[in-house]
């Protein structure tokens, strides 16, 4: 009886790789694997699990002649070369719906702490300051809020946000389904009209060609004074130089970030900015978010 290898290149919860196993796969658990094993690896692996540290691109791809299934234990699948697996009979997988709670929740957490100073304020006190006179933050109640992507974690944050009474607006690639409109969401036609209307701006679209550097230096000239810009989709869907200087310029009133251009993120100009809110891309980071995930790569595995 032939065994299939799945190797599995990041960190995952324990029980996956326990689970795995007690089915009778032969599971390969290697967290830190490089590029270079990885093409060793990968020439009798069935079934490859990754995150997004690792490019899965074509080259590595050409090795894996016995490769069926890429599963990404994550939702974007901008490290992988999609079209050339599925090309080649590969079958690549994601699995958003375990993150949409957890990705939505941080983003109205990191709404409320960068409206609120809540990052600044924390770090004052640590460091032996009471500095209450200078933080005058601002309510989330009744602002209007621009969600950039109506996907699943688009439509949660809305759901989130609904007991705020903000006004929200949607710019999406497609069509939002009719009860939102009834419900009051507006979808407007240009990027622009998030630009100038928005009190608050979210994101949360995948990085492709269309969505590499969407919110650029055009579009932040565009936006109301003292906007906050909170993104926790993929960093490259912001031009970084057009960011840093307009919330330099005082134009961006903050910004909350859970992802970014390079990461783990050292950049000393961003990080000495007193208006901004960071967190190490933990937007899918929560023990519920983990299970579930889990629960779904299983199945995916087991489908045959």
């Amino acid at each position: 009886m032939v065994v299939m290898k799945i190797l599995i290149t990041d960190p995952v919860p324990e029980r996956l790789v326990i689970e795995l196993s007690s089915e009778g796969y032969k599971v390969e658990y290697k967290p830190n694997i490089t590029y270079d094993q990885l093409q060793e690896e990968i020439l009798d692996t069935e079934v490859l699990v990754v995150r997004g540290r690792l490019k899965i691109d074509k080259p590595l791809l050409e090795k894996a002649n016995n490769l069926k299934k890429i599963i990404r234990f994550g939702v974007g699948l901008d490290n992988i070369d999609v079209v050339y697996a599925k090309n080649h009979g590969i079958k690549v997988y994601n699995i958003p719906g375990a993150f949409v709670e957890a990705v939505a929740e941080l983003t109205l957490a990191l709404i409320l702490g960068i409206l609120r100073g809540v990052g600044e304020a924390h770090y004052s006190m640590k460091s032996g300051h009471w500095i209450k006179k200078k933080l005058i933050g601002k309510e989330l109640y009744g602002k209007t809020v621009g969600i950039i992507g109506f996907g699943r974690i688009g439509r949660r944050l809305y759901e989130l946000l609904k007991p705020f009474s903000v006004n929200v607006l949607v710019y999406s690639s497609s069509k939002i389904p009719k009860k939102y409109i009834d419900e009051g969401v507006v979808q407007v036609d240009s990027l622009y009209e998030i630009a100038e209307n928005c009190d608050i701006i979210s994101i949360h679209v995948p990085l492709t060609k269309e969505t590499r550097g969407m919110l650029n230096e055009e579009f932040f000239a565009k936006c109301k004074d003292n906007v906050f810009v909170i993104n926790t989709s993929r960093g490259e869907v912001i031009d970084k130089r057009a960011l840093f200087k307009f919330i330099k310029s005082g134009k961006i009133g903050g910004i909350a970030l859970d992802v970014y251009w390079e990461e783990p993120f050292q950049d000393k100009d961003f990080l000495s900015l007193s208006n901004v809110l960071f967190t190490p891309h933990i937007g899918a980071q929560t023990e519920e978010a983990r299970e579930k995930a889990v629960d779904e790569v299983i199945k995916i595995i087991k489908e045959g």
